[in-house]
């Protein structure tokens, strides 16, 4: 049986090691902020993914609320960043375009086998990557049997993807990498080697 839903400031987390968060960018900071800090916690939401806070102020038009908590987040692409998960009490969930894009390439990158530069990624996911909003470009009539465009001059993804380069040794490619997000097909385009 499931327990009897409660609120957050009504919970007992006695009995509880790791909370994971699936709110809303911008909801989850008060919240982790008020959980015991004997938690481990991953939070599905957008909020402790760039370390810098004014990168997230910029990108998500809000101030970061939680800055100390952001201090101690590590980034959760757990197949590259295992080691600093497993001793991290706060994980940021991965966007979905990010982990698509470097679960294949940080490997290649890394292990020298693909050049780092001229990579381009042309990532085409479902509506429901757009976002809950209910929105006139997100309607079926809108997206059925078609391609829509978005976030073209600004992806939210793409800064996630700028910041976290260095945590993935894959720096010295990502100036050369061009995004082109559309509206769940990913096409990687990678040169050989020689």
């Amino acid at each position: 049986d499931l327990p009897e839903m409660v609120a957050v400031k009504d919970a007992d987390f006695t009995n509880v090691d790791a909370v994971f968060c699936c709110l809303p960018h911008g909801t989850t900071q008060e919240i982790i902020k008020a959980l015991p800090k004997s938690l481990k916690i991953v939070d599905l939401s957008a909020d402790f993914r760039l370390r810098d806070i004014n990168e997230y102020d910029v990108w998500y038009s809000q101030p970061h609320r939680a800055p100390d908590l952001q201090k101690e987040a590590v980034y959760g692409l757990t197949e590259i960043l295992k080691e600093d998960i497993c001793n991290a009490r706060l994980v940021a969930n991965p966007g979905c375009y990010p982990t698509s894009i470097q679960l294949p390439l940080v490997p290649l990158i890394k292990a020298n086998l693909i050049k780092a530069t001229n990579i381009i990624i042309d990532a085409k996911f479902g509506v429901s990557g757009a976002g809950r909003g209910a929105k006139e470009a997100n309607l079926y009539t809108e997206v059925a049997e078609g391609i829509y465009s978005y976030g073209i001059t600004k992806h939210r993804h793409e800064v996630e993807l700028l910041i976290t380069a260095p945590l993935c040794s894959w720096e010295e490619s990502v100036n050369h990498v061009l995004l082109d997000f559309s509206s769940q097909v990913l096409s990687l385009f990678i040169a050989n080697r020689d």
